[in-house]
């Protein structure tokens, strides 16, 4: 039976590129790849700020009318809040910031019984020990703060906290939609108030786009496991059915999926290595933004690794069969999460143009070719050796 490329045999959710490159397409970019959108048009430049005032969020001020006013707030990553007060005639502007309390997957607090029974217990287990680097996200957020004036900085001080005590209840991990829906509107709200009030007038646009940086960093990473593997989603349940999945294709090789990838090479292993190395840096990375920066990584060697093995620049139909490969060869236990992880929280202009939104919109064309694969999608598999082989595999994995 003849039959067509792994590129043509996605799933139809994942539209093609309207200029037939292979690459799929995305309707920020009216159909086109980022890249023949550039080709076409000659730019893939989007607003990387807001300047409209975002509609349907709680102004700023206003929700800090319930704040006390403090003349002196230290940004802190520790427990407990610090109420001792300055000497007088000192001041020091900072965030003082209660750690969050959420009954599931609180990223201040470990539990000492949980009972390991499977696998992806074991993967939680591992998350809720992961060293997520709290002090140094503080320490970069207050040497920023300690460069602006006091009003400025006390302003992102107030609303910063005015936000984070949100997380203080369960209702979080209750309703998870409004959850998202804070964070996107708190970094919108404040996205504006940087860049198109007055009281951030006399800061620079390289000043601004730090403190929006690190602020960023410091908020996600406080609440990164409130908000990672959602609890009243169907987060874990896909990461588990996506990994068993790619554990049962382990046994495929590079021409059951068209992959010209020749790993006999050395430098080609080399470059596959480092391509697994970045798929399981992501359970490592704490924002969206450094998700995003390791998926371009990993495309960038998947990249290399075709051209060391063809002697030539990889193709659309090159690469995404090269993807798919190094997917199951690595099996990530936390992938799909990892994926909604970034369309919940990511900036809208890291994932609507730029080689961040080039490359992880082929990187969801992987993952949903993963999700509906079947032996029809693969070359010289029978249906028999299909199911054959993914019993065995599931045997071998203790998943029976």
């Amino acid at each position: 039976m003849e039959r067509t490329r792994i590129t043509d045999r996605l799933d139809n959710s994942v539209p093609r590129c309207k200029n037939n490159c292979g690459f799929a397409g995305n309707a920020n970019w009216s159909g086109y790849c980022s890249m023949c959108y550039k080709n076409k048009f000659g730019s893939l430049d989007v607003p990387a700020h807001n300047t409209k005032q975002p509609t349907n969020i709680k102004p700023i001020k206003e929700s800090r009318k319930s704040m006390k006013s403090s003349k002196s707030l230290t940004l802190s990553a520790t427990d407990k809040p610090q109420t001792k007060k300055p000497e007088e005639g000192k001041s020091k502007i900072g965030l003082k910031l209660p750690r969050t309390k959420i009954t599931m997957n609180s990223p201040h607090k470990q539990s000492a019984t949980t009972e390991v029974k499977t696998d992806r217990q074991n993967s939680l287990a591992s998350l809720e020990r992961v060293n997520i680097p709290f002090q140094e996200v503080t320490a970069e957020l207050n040497d920023l703060l300690s460069s602006v004036k006091r009003s400025q900085a006390q302003d992102i001080v107030d609303s910063t906290k005015a936000f984070m005590t949100q997380f203080q209840s369960p209702d979080c991990a209750v309703h998870p939609e409004e959850t998202v829906k804070k964070i996107q509107n708190y970094f919108l709200a404040m996205s504006y108030s940087l860049y198109n009030t007055d009281t951030y007038k006399s800061l620079s646009v390289n000043t601004k786009d730090s403190l929006f940086l690190a602020l960023e960093n410091y908020v996600i990473t406080h609440v990164y496991k409130s908000i990672f593997c959602l609890p009243s989603t169907d987060d874990e349940f896909l990461d588990s059915s996506l990994r068993r999945q790619m554990l049962c294709l382990s046994w495929i090789t590079t021409e059951n999926i068209d992959c010209h990838l020749q790993l006999d090479k050395t430098e080609v292993k080399h470059a596959v290595q480092l391509c697994k190395e970045e798929i399981w840096s992501l359970d490592k990375r704490y924002t969206p933004r450094q998700k995003l920066s390791s998926i371009v990584s990993l495309s960038k060697h998947i990249n290399n690794a075709l051209h060391c093995s063809q002697g030539h620049a990889a193709s659309a139909d090159d690469f995404l069969p090269a993807l798919i490969f190094i997917l199951i060869q690595s099996a990530p236990p936390f992938l799909a999460s990892n994926v909604r992880f970034i369309e919940r929280f990511a900036p809208a202009d890291l994932v609507n143009s730029g080689e961040s939104a080039y490359y992880f919109t082929n990187f969801l064309g992987a993952v949903n070719f993963l999700e509906n694969v079947s032996c029809d999608q693969l070359k010289h598999v029978t249906p028999e050796l299909f199911d054959e082989m993914a019993v065995e595999c599931m045997r071998k994995e203790d998943l029976l």
